[in-house]
């Protein structure tokens, strides 16, 4: 009922945490992103990153901000920023839990980080007109 809310995020939780030592450290590591990182920014910044899943969108916010594009590998966190810019309130909800699955293998690991990591890169190049533009 806030017309001003764009996005509510709710937690990530994991089905497969204690397959491996590696999903184990992906779960502390993702526990602590969500359940501090999201939770704080939320409260006392109101912006977090779109998490690409567990996350509603108000279409408005969606169509005001220029829709859903693939010009980065991080189309979740692109849309997040420029709705953000645009003036859209984002709400996250630790409580509500939406199961994923964690890498279990070294290698998909690897290529989930690499995209996870080159992809704010992308994106830092194409909003930082916008970003120092913006009040």
């Amino acid at each position: 009922d806030n017309d001003e809310l764009g996005l509510v995020q709710a937690r990530w939780s994991f089905v497969n945490k204690d397959e491996n030592l590696l999903t184990r450290l992906q779960n502390i590591n993702l526990c602590f992103h969500f359940e501090v990182e999201q939770q704080v920014n939320s409260v006392f910044i109101n912006f977090f990153g779109f998490n690409g899943t567990a996350g509603v969108w108000r279409i408005k916010a969606l169509e005001e901000s220029g829709g859903w594009l693939e010009r980065t590998t991080v189309e979740d966190m692109d849309i997040a920023v420029r709705a953000h810019l645009h003036g859209w309130k984002f709400i996250f909800l630790n409580d509500v839990e939406c199961q994923c699955e964690l890498p279990e293998s070294y290698e998909a690991y690897r290529k989930q980080q690499h995209r996870w990591h080159s992809g704010p890169m992308q994106l830092f190049r194409l909003c930082l007109p916008d970003v120092l533009q913006a009040k």
